[in-house]
């Protein structure tokens, strides 16, 4: 899946039940994350979409089983507050039956500093240590 979602299956690998909250847009691309997270029972997906973005790309190009390029088709801009609130609203929902926090977003805008904040302050309520990117 790249990204965030790497994040999610390398954490899905080593046994943890995971939530994953993120944005998708609303394209072929972010349908096949979802079907991509359905098949895991230890991953509980929150994926909301927004009509706004492309759902990040990559495409690699490979010769004789090594990756010599790959091209990234991404949006960058910072999430509205709609979303944004969305993304608090299902953190708080869940904090209490996490032992960790993880927040990734790979630079692509999913996190405003307001945001991220407000994320950090009410893991740190609730006693939860945070690992950032």
């Amino acid at each position: 899946m790249g990204g965030a979602g790497n994040v999610v299956r390398n954490l899905e690998a080593l046994g943890a039940e995971v939530s994953f909250i993120s944005v998708i847009g609303e394209d072929e691309e972010g349908g096949h994350v979802q079907s991509l997270l359905k098949k895991s029972s230890r991953i509980n997906a929150y994926l909301m979409v927004d009509p706004n973005r492309t759902t990040t790309t990559k495409t690699r190009f490979i010769a004789l089983n090594q990756q010599i390029l790959r091209t990234d088709q991404e949006q960058t801009q910072p999430l509205n507050n709609l979303l944004e609130a969305k993304i608090l609203k299902i953190f708080k929902e869940h904090i209490s039956s996490h032992d960790l926090v993880v927040l990734s977003d790979y630079a692509k805008g999913i996190f405003s500093f307001q945001g991220l904040q407000s994320l950090i302050q009410e893991a740190t309520h609730h006693g939860k240590p945070v690992l950032v990117d």
